[in-house]
C-alpha cells in the first residue's frame, strides 16, 4: 500500500528526485579545490592609502610616519587580485626601488597618474605584488611592490625616499575606507580658504573691538574735566590714555 506522501512497499522515486550526476561531480570539485586567498583567512583586495607628499604638514607629527597614517586624509584605492586598474591622475603607485641597509625594502611613490597597477595575488608562501607603471592591459609593468599582506588584520604605515605617506591593508579592514578623499590638492585648498576666512573674521572682530577701546577713552577724557583747552586735552591726555607707548609732543 502506497502512503499518500512517501514511498511504500514496490514504489520506486522519479526520476526528477534524483540528483545528475553532473551536479554531483561539480559539487565535488567546487567542495575540494582551493578557494585561494579566502581560504587563507585573507581578504582578495587590497586598499592603498596615499597621504601625498606634503614634508612641511609631516614637520609637526611627532611619530612619524605613524601620525600621519592615523589622523590625515589620503587618497583610497582599492584593487582586487588580477584587475588591472587605472591610476587616478594625483594617485601615485609605490614602488621598491632597491633595499636598505637593514635588506628591508625601501618604498618610493610613482609617478602620480602613470598608467595602470595590477594585483597579482598570494600564491603558496609567496605573498602579494602590486605591479605598477603598466601599459593598458597591464601586459607590460616597469615596477613592482612584493611582500604585501592583505589580511584585514594587518596595516602598514611607511614613508617613501622621496617624502611620501602611505598605508597599504587587506580590503576586509573595518576602517578601510575612512578619512578617504577624492583630491588631496582640492582638500587642502579648502582647508586653507576655511582657515583664511577664520583669520578674517578673527582680524576683523579684533579691529572692532580696539575700534570700541579707542572710542570708550576718547569719551572718557572728554568727561574728564581739565584746566588746558579742549584741544589740548584731546591731543595730550587721549593719546597718553589711548596710545601711551607713543611718544607726545
Amino acid at each position: 500500500r502506497v502512503r499518500p506522501n512517501g514511498f511504500g512497499h514496490g514504489h520506486k522515486p522519479h526520476a526528477s528526485h534524483a540528483m545528475p550526476a553532473w551536479v554531483v561531480a561539480a559539487l565535488i570539485i567546487f567542495t575540494t579545490a582551493p578557494c585561494g586567498a579566502r581560504c587563507a583567512g585573507v581578504d582578495p583586495t587590497l586598499v592603498i592609502r596615499y597621504y601625498g607628499v606634503y614634508p612641511e604638514l609631516f614637520r609637526s607629527a611627532e611619530d612619524f610616519p605613524l601620525d600621519v597614517c592615523k589622523s590625515l586624509m589620503a587618497m583610497c584605492e582599492t584593487v582586487a587580485i588580477g584587475e588591472c586598474r587605472r591610476v587616478p591622475a594625483e594617485f601615485a603607485a609605490p614602488f621598491a626601488e632597491r633595499a636598505d641597509a637593514t635588506g628591508a625594502a625601501m618604498w618610493t611613490a610613482g609617478t602620480p597618474g602613470d598608467g595602470y597597477m595590477q594585483l597579482l595575488g598570494p600564491i603558496g608562501s609567496q605573498p602579494a605584488t602590486l605591479r605598477s607603471g603598466c601599459s593598458r592591459g597591464c601586459r607590460n609593468c616597469t615596477r613592482s611592490l612584493v611582500g604585501l599582506d592583505l589580511s584585514a588584520r594587518t596595516a602598514i604605515c611607511k614613508s617613501t625616499s622621496d617624502g611620501a605617506v602611505y598605508m597599504t591593508m587587506g580590503g576586509g579592514a573595518t576602517n578601510a575606507d575612512t578619512l578617504c578623499v577624492n583630491s588631496l590638492k582640492q582638500h587642502y585648498v579648502h582647508l586653507l580658504e576655511r582657515q583664511f576666512r577664520y583669520r578674517a573674521v578673527v582680524t576683523a572682530i579684533a579691529g572692532v573691538f580696539l575700534v570700541l577701546v579707542c572710542a570708550f577713552c576718547i569719551a572718557s577724557a572728554l568727561r574728564q574735566p581739565s584746566a588746558k583747552s579742549m584741544d589740548k586735552a584731546i591731543s595730550i591726555e587721549v593719546v597718553e590714555k589711548c596710545f601711551p607707548a607713543l611718544p607726545v609732543a
